[in-house]
């Protein structure tokens, strides 16, 4: 991947606060992944 990525995330929750962990994979042809990175969000 060159450059940045963006998620969008759309959720609805009943509490007062919640974690978001987003992991991005690099999937081969062969089906064998990799982890890219991954990003936490406090909401």
């Amino acid at each position: 991947m060159v450059g940045q990525g963006a998620a969008h995330l759309i959720a609805q929750i009943d509490q007062p606060g919640t974690n978001f962990i987003l992991r991005m994979w690099d999937e081969a042809p062969g089906g064998k992944r990799q982890l890219v990175t991954t990003a936490h969000l406090k909401a």
